[in-house]
């Protein structure tokens, strides 16, 4: 079993990928739909991508604020390794508004007002693995908002020969997490009004990234990987 280093804490940030400068020491992120522009010092819709000295950090990168064991029918996949446990990890911070969030406490908290551990990538990985896990869930939040870090577990999961299992909500962006093993989009709304008061993004939005896992489910079959829309 390989040393873990939770408790190597780093004061280094992470910069962030999917994002651009622009005038006035501002950024352009464009990791997820909103298309947050940061001015230095502030904090995108998510509070956990921040502006420091014109440049895009991840607060979140190796920093999560929850972490459990659950079993993988709870996630819900159909016939995903039944009758195993899964990892689950997630993050402060959240891109959407859902005011019916049961993990509001988190989701809506900044990464100073949660207490988060420092735990790199194969951290995680070698946790499942201690803890009988043969998968790993991104959940709680908003994946899409950590993405850099969601990925280098992706690739630390892949290496140990572990399955990592996506679990990111209708805001996905496509290209970030084509690596996924399983993805879960539940469409949960009655009506456009709905949609755009309880979860605070455009319905247009919403649905998009539900079309491109939808189209694309037979391509993805044929790689090996799965979604359930």
């Amino acid at each position: 079993m390989q040393e873990l280093k939770i408790f190597q804490k780093t004061e280094a940030l992470h910069e962030g990928r999917w994002w651009e400068p622009m005038s006035e020491r501002r950024v352009h992120c464009y990791l997820c739909p909103r298309h947050c522009h940061i001015g230095e010092g502030q904090s995108g819709f998510c509070f956990i991508r921040v502006n420091q000295g014109g440049k895009l950090y991840s607060l979140g990168y190796a920093s999560p604020a929850a972490l459990q064991i659950d079993p993988i029918e709870k996630k819900p996949l159909n016939h995903f390794l039944p009758g195993t446990r899964v990892f689950s990890l997630g993050t402060a911070g959240c891109n959407m508004g859902c005011f019916f969030c049961q993990n509001w406490d988190i989701s809506k908290s900044k990464s100073d007002q949660v207490r988060s551990t420092h735990i790199p990538p194969e951290d995680i990985v070698a946790l499942a693995i201690r803890n009988g896990c043969p998968s790993i869930a991104f959940t709680y939040n908003e994946p899409t908002i950590w993405a850099e870090y969601v990925i280098d577990i992706c690739h630390a999961a892949r290496e140990a020969g572990s399955a990592p299992n996506g679990l990111p909500t209708a805001t996905l962006h496509a290209k970030p997490f084509t690596i996924f093993m399983t993805m879960w989009t539940p469409p949960m709304w009655t009506s456009k009004r709905s949609r755009r008061d309880s979860t605070g993004a455009p319905p247009s939005r919403i649905y998009s990234r539900c079309s491109i896992r939808s189209h694309g489910s037979s391509k993805k079959r044929k790689s090996g990987l799965k979604s359930r829309i």
